[in-house]
């Protein structure tokens, strides 16, 4: 893997979440399209910055503003009290969002 595929595939699971956050339609579909509104235009600026811009900066910048997001989504995921992620998209994020603070990483540019 490479860095620019895997901040490519971070790309396509933070969409796939904001997706799952916009779809459910259980008990807490109002705080599931909260979380969607307000991670969406963040995940809009990291795709930006890794297909467009190409800035490993600018994209590490976003992505430290979708940590506190993902970490709400996640830990009411876990908990159980939201069942809306039916695979494994929440652990592929778990593992591909600290690939700009790899060391294998270190030095590459998107």
């Amino acid at each position: 893997m490479s860095l620019r595929s895997d901040a490519n595939e971070l790309v396509a699971v933070l969409c796939g979440v904001v997706r799952a956050l916009g779809g459910f339609t259980g008990r807490q579909a109002n705080y599931t399209a909260s979380l969607a509104t307000r991670l969406k235009p963040l995940v809009v600026a990291f795709e930006r910055a890794v297909v467009q811009s190409q800035s490993r900066e600018e994209a590490t910048a976003v992505l430290d503003d979708i940590r506190p997001l993902m970490a709400e989504v996640s830990g009411a995921a876990t908990k159980g009290e939201m069942q809306i992620f039916s695979d494994d998209m929440l652990s592929r994020y778990q593992q591909l969002a600290t690939v700009f603070q790899e060391s294998g990483y270190a030095g590459h540019s998107l």
